[in-house]
């Protein structure tokens, strides 16, 4: 009787670690993949219906932006980082509307340099591409500002 328990255990035990394996092999497997550039750029040229020399020109374009968003960006990190600092600790107020000005500027930056990229692609595009463009406008609107939906409510306070 003993022996008969002692192999139901074991039985049970590589059951379980099987069933777990195969959950998480599942779950690899499944798990919704993030949106690569590759699928955007094809859904770019779609849109505005794109020709090769064009789809090029919107390539240089949007990694010249990439770049400038990503310098100013780290501008900013390093900028919040002092910012926050200097609350902490006893610094004079006028250091810290010197950074809160500059954080200004930087956004003004983000917001010209987005405008000039704009402006580049539709340079090249021919009157009736424009249509595409606003689709392509529209989208990135909905990709980049966008609250996610699949989130979850907050929990409730009890």
């Amino acid at each position: 009787m003993q022996i008969n328990k002692l192999k139901i255990y074991q039985w049970a035990t590589w059951c379980l670690l099987l069933l777990n394996l195969a959950m998480l092999c599942f779950f690899m497997l499944t798990k919704p993949k993030h949106p690569n550039n590759k699928n955007f750029n094809n859904a770019v040229k779609q849109e505005m219906n794109l020709n090769e020399e064009q789809v090029n020109l919107f390539l240089v374009s949007a990694n010249k932006h990439i770049e400038q968003m990503a310098i100013i960006s780290d501008r900013q990190q390093v900028l919040w980082q002092s910012y926050f600092k200097m609350l902490s600790s006893s610094g004079t107020l006028i250091k810290n509307d010197s950074i809160i000005s500059e954080l200004q500027n930087l956004e003004t930056q983000k917001i010209a340099v987005t405008t000039t990229h704009f402006k580049e692609i539709k340079s090249f595009l021919m009157p009736a591409q424009y249509r595409g463009f606003s689709v392509f406008q529209q989208r990135l609107l909905e990709r980049n500002f966008k609250k996610d939906k699949n989130m979850p409510p907050p929990p409730k306070d009890f």
